[in-house]
């Protein structure tokens, strides 16, 4: 069905299907030799050479798009491409940065055993001073306890035991002088011992509240780094279909090329001035073969050579080629009809019958 509309857009357009383009012929290297108007020309007849300059230029262009296409395809690839790179030193320093926070987690957890081992040896030593000063006190006490019975003995031998009695109250304010440094000894030991337990106390709610900081820091360093790569992989598949887009375009502009100097080819070979047996029987349009209807299906006549052209193919527009290949192909069957429109005219020209194998009704 599609390859039957583009024959019958060829025949409405033919007339017209360098509507747009110069007129005159020089601007068409294909009417080479023609002087003037080709485009049409001033019996408005749109010559063959017209038709196959409008495939062309259309060809060039599509050659020029896909050209830009990759052109920019490229850029955008080495963009990404850099952006990439840039993403993944990102990444890396990200990393960096996790592994800082790991190891300065761990040294404030090193930090935090030593403090309490050198707590617990000074809260001992505390309370060993505080247990000694104690027990000094409790002997001074005895002591003292000891000397006021000696004091209620020699009263009963005062005159005797006088001089035994002024030593022994020296001796007892001595010892109650002892005791209350002992005691004032024991209350200072206890309160550097609160003293240096509240420090302590201090010491390890700051480290660990250092602790806890290198853990967060760590977790957003560690999430900083998934980010980045994250960045790199999306970059990486922009830049791998971008080069995708490129290829895609490069091929179908080849494509449609191929696909012009095929049908250029047919063209040529089927006229019968480009067979040496059929020019010099004076015939012109198609002879190898002849036009049938709107095709290239008719019999090869006796005057073509060996090498004689065949069917005209018009090929079926694909995904790749998308509206550029059929254009081309309609533009080929249009300068089939035009061709067999001038064998008509030069045969009436001529006083002759047009035969029906030879010229499409």
């Amino acid at each position: 069905m599609q390859r039957a509309a583009c024959i019958a857009l060829a025949c409405l357009v033919a007339p017209s299907a360098a509507q747009g383009l110069p007129k005159t012929c020089s601007a068409y290297q294909e009417c080479t030799g023609l002087l003037g108007d080709c485009c049409p020309n001033r019996d408005g007849v749109m010559l063959e050479c017209c038709i196959l300059g409008a495939i062309r230029i259309r060809t060039e262009k599509l050659e020029a798009n896909a050209t830009l296409a990759k052109e920019q395809a490229t850029e955008e690839s080495d963009e990404a491409k850099a952006a990439a790179s840039s993403a993944q030193e990102l990444a890396d320093k990200a990393k960096q940065e996790a592994e800082a926070a790991a190891e300065a987690k761990k040294e404030a957890e090193s930090e935090l055993t030593e403090r309490k081992q050198h707590l617990t040896k000074a809260q001992k030593a505390a309370t060993d001073a505080a247990n000694q000063a104690q027990s000094k006190a409790a002997e001074a006490k005895a002591k003292a306890s000891g000397a006021v019975q000696q004091e209620k003995e020699a009263k009963e031998f005062k005159e005797k035991v006088e001089k035994e009695l002024a030593e022994s109250k020296k001796k007892l304010e001595e010892a109650e002088e002892t005791a209350k440094a002992r005691k004032s000894e024991a209350e200072e030991a206890k309160k550097e011992a609160d003293e240096l337990d509240e420090t302590a106390n201090h010491d390890a709610v700051e480290l660990k509240t250092k602790e806890q900081a290198a853990a967060d820091e760590e977790a957003k360093a560690l999430a900083r780094q998934k980010a980045q790569e994250e960045k790199v992989a999306a970059q990486k598949a922009k830049a791998e279909a971008a080069d995708l887009a490129a290829e895609t375009a490069q091929k179908a502009a080849d494509k449609a090329k191929a696909e012009f100097s095929k049908a250029e080819e047919t063209i040529h070979n089927a006229q019968c001035d480009n067979n040496p047996g059929c020019a010099a029987a004076g015939l012109t349009g198609f002879c190898c073969p002849t036009l049938v209807g709107q095709e290239l299906t008719g019999v090869v006549l006796g005057c073509c050579g060996a090498g004689g052209s065949h069917l005209l193919e018009v090929p079926e527009e694909s995904p790749e080629g998308g509206p550029g290949l059929t254009a081309a192909a309609c533009l080929a069957s249009a300068a089939a009809v035009a061709g067999a429109a001038l064998v008509v005219r030069a045969r009436r020209h001529r006083g002759e019958a047009p035969a029906d194998h030879y010229v499409a009704a």
